[in-house]
């Protein structure tokens, strides 16, 4: 019983990995290594490499992932690579970051040049970070299809409507 909140999320893979089988990835919290657990902040690291640990989750392309908790009045610090494209979601809560405030349901987008993120809670906080290496190839999307041509997101919808879109592999 209780609230039950979840996040999914698609991450665009390159071309020559597009046609690649489905694969669920169950990863458990403990086997999430922290990069931070203080009294009042507690940051895992789901995939990717980040301060000398790995996690878990398996990519196709360097991607780093953290789920973080902050509680009000803490501050922390993120250090990211300046090449890669990053992203903070405010999933619940409110925080400053780099001096802007952003509340519960936010994205913010960083600009490439540098990633210190500094993170400080206003209220009790939780959030979900993602760092990855551009793949700096066409993308077009519809509906949750994601290619690199409009005939491959046509081929795409056509073979969903066949029944063609394969099981999920153990």
């Amino acid at each position: 019983g209780g609230t039950l909140e979840l996040i999914q999320l698609w991450i665009n893979l390159p071309a020559k990995y597009k046609m690649t089988p489905a694969k669920y990835q169950d990863i458990k919290s403990e086997n999430m290594p922290y990069v931070q657990q203080t009294d009042g902040i507690s940051i895992k690291l789901v995939s990717g490499t980040y301060k000398g640990l790995t996690g878990p989750a398996k990519t196709f392309t360097p991607i780093i992932s953290m789920m973080g908790q902050i509680n009000a009045a803490e501050k922390t610090m993120l250090e990211l690579p300046e090449n890669y494209s990053t992203l903070l979601y405010v999933l619940g809560g409110e925080v400053t970051i780099n001096s802007k405030t952003v509340s519960s349901f936010n994205l913010i987008n960083f600009e490439k040049g540098g990633k210190e993120i500094t993170i400080e809670a206003l209220k009790d906080t939780s959030f979900l970070v993602l760092s990855g290496e551009p793949i700096s190839e066409p993308m077009v999307q519809h509906g949750p299809f994601v290619m690199n041509t409009a005939q491959e997101i046509n081929e795409a919808i056509q073979d969903y409507h066949l029944g063609k879109m394969g099981h999920l592999a153990d």
